[in-house]
């Protein structure tokens, strides 16, 4: 039976009827005609009624069998429910950020725990998705298998985060570091994609800011954080230094909280070097920021 339709034919029944003119009189009694009009005022109004009513009923129908998770559709029909979480290099969940499903029409935006919820995905093929927020962006391809035990059918819990990064870090190996007019500047930059660096043209600072020639020599590496002003503020922004001797490790990460300015947060770091191929790596805890690689001879 066809609801909205039955509604909608009463409805206007009622008003063809409510518009007719005189007192209403049948075949078994006749309305006076003040008590008519009353009558077919109400049979109009309630005529509207039930054209509208069925109407809206009509529409909501349609609405939900256009749905592709709408009740009543098949397990095939509702398509994917994919959730996940968006955070940035530091591990902080980040809010706002857009999440896309590449070449479809399936969007969802994450929330203050960095969680994202896209529904009625369709379920054949890989998934690609893009996390989009300012001139931020990460790209994640993954397979439907990507999913967490014991969820029910339909549902995906993406396992990889999306990664979004904030900042640009900037590092370069020089002398030493001093404080300048500007705050913290490099002096004597080795340039090159890997430096010869000279053992003996290295300093020891003795643990202050005037460099002295006397063993054991050292190298720095300035580095400028660069980003959202005050990014730092109630997040973790953790960044580690790696040093590497002909591919070993050299004692363990060095880790520093660092700020973040748009002008650029300085810092700086030193290591006892002696001959040989030298690396450092500076990460944080989902990505790499930079890698700088030194001979010193």
């Amino acid at each position: 039976m066809d609801v909205p339709l039955l509604l909608a034919a009463l409805g206007g029944l009622l008003v063809v009827l409510g518009l007719a003119g005189g007192g209403i009189k049948t075949k078994w009694v006749e309305v006076p005609s003040p008590i008519g009009k009353w009558i077919r005022v109400a049979s109009v109004i309630f005529g509207i009624l039930c054209v509208s009513g069925g109407t809206l009923l009509f529409l909501y129908e349609k609405a939900v069998q256009g749905r592709p998770d709408g009740e009543g559709a098949s397990l095939e029909e509702q398509g994917l429910e994919v959730s996940g979480r968006v955070i940035d290099i530091f591990g902080n969940p980040r809010e706002g950020v857009v999440v896309l499903l590449r070449g479809r029409q399936r969007y969802g935006i994450s929330d203050g725990k960095g969680r994202y919820l896209l529904t009625g995905v369709p379920r054949e093929g890989d998934l690609a998705l893009d996390a989009l927020y300012g001139g931020e962006k990460d790209a994640l391809s993954l397979s439907v298998e990507l999913v967490e035990p014991g969820l029910p059918a339909g549902k995906i819990a993406v396992r990889e985060p999306l990664v979004l990064n904030p900042v640009t870090l900037d590092a370069v190996l020089c002398r030493y570091v001093e404080h300048g007019a500007d705050g913290l500047q490099p002096v004597g930059i080795f340039g090159g994609e890997v430096p010869n660096i000279p053992l003996d043209s290295l300093f020891s600072s003795g643990g202050g800011d005037s460099p002295t020639p006397s063993s054991p020599r050292e190298i720095w590496c300035f580095v400028k954080v660069t980003g959202p002003d005050r990014y730092e503020v109630g997040r973790t922004t953790n960044i580690f230094f790696e040093w590497e001797w002909e591919g070993e490790p050299q004692g363990k990460p060095y880790a520093q909280a660092v700020g973040v300015r748009a002008h650029g947060w300085r810092t700086r770091v030193a290591k006892r070097v002696w001959a040989g191929a030298w690396s450092l790596r500076i990460s944080a805890a989902h990505a790499e920021l930079a890698r700088v690689s030194f001979e010193v001879y």
